[in-house]
């Protein structure tokens, strides 16, 4: 609904009584009028409007302060108020009350005038009506408007001083139904009636103001409608005059008109800034004061001719124009003009735009200098230049092609790229090359060239995209590398030579350096402790401890000579490996180490092979420890993505990243939707011992050994994180060249130990020694038991003591599923680390993956054991502080 017709919907004057209201009842008037989009002083103003549905919100705000009852009252109280007692004093004079509720709610009443609804009244007593109110269409009922009509329908009779009415409201869908029932006895009005008769012609004269101010009213209306919109009108045309001023003020391109005489009329500022002179200066100029000779010319015969054709004289003309600036120099211009036309069709004056386009000419005239060059520079190089579309067909070839590939400048023309270079001939890749939607560029790309004689002749091409009028090409420079080839050829066989007897005698010098100094070691370590047994007595634990360190050193010095017979054949060097197999062999892995709860969504590109010279045992761990990070980072849950693709990286990318260097990579990107991190974090999460977890829970080595590891490998890593948004990690390795050999480095961790009291459950005595050891060696007090009956009854004993269960899966009497069970009925927050020569996937241990148990796998290191313990007791210990800090 527009604004005009939401104004006509109510009167302001029906609201005066609220108001009143207000101030009886002591009601802030601005709660009333929440929901309505006017100010107090429209409302308070007799001769304004309102729409209907802020009239329905006003009212029915009162319903927030006022029972049913007190609304009812308030329709009532309603005919003391200034707008109404009007209506009751003609009613009075006018009429019975019969008559009077005829006048305000018949069909052609008071009410019906000033709201969008239809009345209807039907006698259906003596003394009883039926009226029936519907709203107009678009219009919903309100509630609280029918009560307070009820209230004004049962004070009616009083006001021409009879008893009230009783009225009973029915509402409906789309209005109500008001039963009416008043008495008209003994009115204090009747014996005047009688007595005078004057009062019929007080009657009449009444009857003809009201009428007379019912067409002034409607007169009004009319006015007041006409008057807004002439108002409406008027800004419009006052805006539109704004706009159209601030545009000839503010646009950069001159705006004119000119008489037939070809005199200015009109020119706006931009002037001063094209031409240097003023707005009055320039109009006194004539056109041949302004225009150089050739433009004076070609200006009055364009003029000519249009006039003489007198067809489209509306139609603009654009046409480039020299003009004299007031310090001397001239200054092109683009004018686009048109003729004026009257009614009859006859040219009254010219209306143009004028654009500065002196810099544009003079970069054409640049360019035109640079074609000239560039032509000579392509007719006179020695490597062969080549210009092809997106369908691969050559539209450019200068003579040096010509020279290289046999054919006539002619027959090149038109032809298709890969009839000189074909792709299965070439690096694969350069199958980019041939795709019409590559954009990458390539320097110093190898591939084998194809002569018209059918010979092959290598080649090093590099190739740019760029545009021209919105079409795409691709310019490539091709140079014949036949003389350097061959002499790479025999350079490299020789390196090859070198290399290889290099190798051989460093392997020699370094396998027998071992051997000498390992084995001396080895013979004063198992000498020593055999003189250390014969010392002491037998099954006594230090003799039982040097009996373990004399096998430990038997079976070094079996591992030496292994390792000494594996030296002799090659060096331990980066491999060329397909991304793509690396992350399929982690695959299966990171899913054993994240949750259930985490989605897990490992892509390959299979578009094309990924290679890196990398060593896949480190690259693997860089994978592992940013899915465990990224599994830390969503403790409820959530999705990890990791993907690999083919990049390359462009010289913006460079600028911004100035660490970066250009060329192909492989980039592997590795997100999760975690919590994220904020930019201080982000700026330190590479130091080493930087950690965001609680104390014990993490070393800050993890992220530290990935970026050491990455740069080792040639590569970045990128960190893009938002907290509560996620964390996304993405390797940047460079493509396989002979050039990406990197020394491999090793990360050594420490394992911190602990005072707390483990009990381990083990069968196997040696396991469970071994166990017991390791962890005595790390500070840990230590029970021991051999089945699982053997378990609870010691854990039956030190329950309180015991801060974590080792426990061997698969046990004699009692298998680990039912220790752990009636463990956790004595204790419910038992920790207990499953162990077990099956996979954790296995049949006796898939009860540990469904319930989300922890597990270690056999057989394990000393530090694997020792980093697996710290951690949950640190994980148990960080979930306390958590609890006592939140309490």
């Amino acid at each position: 609904m527009d604004d005009v017709t939401a104004r006509q919907d109510v009167s302001c004057r029906n609201l005066f009584w609220c108001f009143d209201l207000c101030v009886r009842r002591n009601i802030d008037p601005r709660r009333i009028m929440r929901g309505v989009d006017y100010p107090v002083e429209h409302l308070k103003n007799p001769a304004k409007f309102i729409d209907w549905q802020s009239y329905a919100n006003f009212v029915s705000n009162f319903r927030k302060y006022l029972t049913e009852e007190d609304l009812l009252e308030a329709g009532r109280e309603s005919w003391h108020s200034s707008n109404l007692k009007l209506l009751s004093y003609v009613g009075r004079l006018l009429f019975n009350v019969k008559d009077q509720y005829l006048a305000l709610f018949g069909p052609l009443g008071e009410l019906a005038k000033t709201f969008p609804l239809d009345l209807s009244v039907i006698q259906t007593g003596n003394r009883a009506l039926r009226i029936s109110l519907n709203m107009n269409a678009d219009f919903p009922p309100c509630h609280t408007f029918q009560i307070i009509l009820a209230g004004q329908m049962i004070g009616l009779p009083e006001t021409m001083g009879f008893p009230k009415a009783t009225v009973e409201v029915t509402h409906t869908d789309t209005g109500a139904i008001f039963d009416v029932a008043y008495n008209n006895d003994g009115g204090i009005l009747a014996p005047i009636w009688k007595s005078f008769t004057w009062i019929f012609t007080a009657r009449e004269t009444a009857r003809e103001l009201t009428t007379t101010y019912d067409s002034l009213m409607h007169k009004y209306q009319e006015l007041q409608e006409e008057a807004e919109k002439l108002g409406i009108a008027e800004k419009k045309v006052q805006e539109s005059e704004e706009r159209y001023r601030l545009l000839a003020t503010n646009v950069n391109d001159m705006i004119w008109t000119m008489g037939m005489d070809l005199k200015f009329q009109y020119i706006s500022p931009a002037v001063s800034n094209i031409t240097g002179y003023t707005e009055d200066a320039f109009k006194r100029k004539s056109l041949e004061q302004i225009l150089t000779t050739e433009s004076l010319s070609l200006v009055t015969s364009l003029v000519d001719q249009e006039l003489a054709t007198n067809q489209d004289l509306d139609k603009p003309t654009t046409v480039e124009l020299s003009i004299y600036h007031k310090d001397g120099h001239t200054v092109w211009i683009e004018v686009k003009a048109s003729f004026v036309l009257d009614e009859q069709g006859n040219p009254t004056n010219l209306i143009g735009v004028a654009r500065d386009v002196t810099e544009r000419i003079e970069m054409e005239g640049e360019l035109n200098k640079k074609a000239i060059s560039y032509k000579v520079i392509t007719n006179t190089a020695q490597d062969a230049i080549i210009t092809i579309d997106q369908d691969n067909r050559i539209n450019f070839a200068n003579p040096a092609s010509v020279r290289i590939f046999g054919y006539e400048n002619s027959e090149l023309i038109g032809m298709d790229i890969a009839l000189l270079m074909p792709e299965s001939l070439g690096d694969t890749r350069l199958k980019e090359f041939y795709r019409p939607e590559s954009l990458i560029p390539r320097n110093g790309v190898t591939v084998k060239g194809l002569r018209k004689d059918r010979t092959l002749i290598p080649l090093e091409l590099s190739f740019a995209t760029h545009e021209i009028s919105s079409e795409t090409y691709r310019t490539c420079f091709v140079r014949d590398i036949s003389a350097r080839t061959r002499n790479e050829q025999e350079r490299k066989q020789l390196e090859q030579q070198l290399h290889a007897s290099q190798k051989m005698e460093s392997i020699g010098q370094l396998t027998g350096g071992i051997a000498h100094d390992f084995n001396n070691l080895l013979v004063a370590i198992l000498g020593y402790t055999d003189l250390a047994v014969g010392l002491s007595k037998e099954n006594t634990p230090l003799y039982n401890h040097l009996s373990e360190v004399r096998q430990a050193g038997e079976r070094a010095a079996d591992m030496t000579q292994k390792l000494l017979a594996f030296s002799r054949r090659q060096i331990i060097e980066p491999a060329l490996i397909d991304v793509n197999d690396l992350i399929d062999g982690i695959d299966l892995m990171i899913n054993r180490l994240l949750p259930k709860n985490i989605n897990i969504d490992i892509g390959q590109s299979r578009i094309t092979q990924l290679p890196i010279m990398a060593d896949s045992g480190q690259l693997e761990q860089v994978l592992i420890n940013l899915a465990v990070n990224a599994r830390d980072a969503m403790p409820q849950g959530g999705n990890l993505q990791i993907k690999a693709a083919l990049t390359t990286l462009d010289e913006e990318f460079v600028k911004e990243n100035t660490y970066a260097r250009e060329g192909e990579y492989i980039s592997i990107r590795v997100r999760d939707t975690g919590m994220g991190m904020s930019e201080d974090i982000q700026k330190r999460i590479f130091e080493p011992f930087f950690t965001t977890k609680p104390e014990g829970a993490g070393t800050g080595l993890g992220l530290a050994v990935v970026f050491g590891i990455i740069k080792q490998h040639d590569g970045f890593i990128e960190i893009d994180s938002e907290v509560g948004d996620g964390t996304t990690f993405t390797i940047y390795l460079p493509v396989a060249s002979q050039n990406s050999l990197s020394p491999q480095k090793t990360n050594n961790r420490t394992i911190v130990g602990g005072h707390e009291t483990i009990c381990i459950v083990e069968d196997n005595v040696q396991v469970r020694n071994l166990a017991r050891l390791i962890l005595k060696g790390a500070g840990y007090n230590v029970l021991e038991a051999f089945d699982g009956m053997d378990a609870l009854e010691k854990f039956a004993l030190y329950k309180d003591e015991i801060d974590l269960v080792i426990m061997d899966v698969v046990m004699p009497r009692m298998g680990g599923k039912e220790v752990m069970q009636q463990m956790l009925t004595m204790r419910p927050n038992t920790l207990i680390l499953f162990t077990s020569g099956y996979s954790e996937t296995g049949i006796h241990t898939n009860f540990i993956l469904e319930e989300g148990l922890e597990f270690i796998a056999k057989p394990y290191s000393t530090d694997a054991l020792r980093a697996r313990v710290r951690n949950i007791l640190d994980e148990r210990s960080s979930v306390t502080e958590d609890k006592v800090s939140a309490r």
